[in-house]
């Protein structure tokens, strides 16, 4: 019924955040990243840009995005 030796990890790092998530997914050798994602419509994401979007485009580890209601 599933691996019960799974050991999931929250850290606080300081830095850029989706160059400082890559970069530890890597270095932990992370089995999963997951991350919050707000809901944004296409001009707001072009114009903020999103955290999610880059790791969920660079990112050589799966990446689970769970949806953050805004409100």
């Amino acid at each position: 019924r599933g691996d019960h030796s799974l050991k999931p990890r929250c850290l606080v790092l300081e830095g850029s955040p989706a160059k400082t998530i890559l970069a530890t997914a890597t270095a932990e050798n992370a089995d999963l990243i997951v991350l919050g994602s707000h809901t944004y419509n296409a001009l707001e994401r072009l114009l903020l840009g999103s955290v999610a979007n880059e790791v969920v485009n660079h990112s050589k580890t799966p990446v689970l995005l769970v949806p953050i209601k805004n409100g």
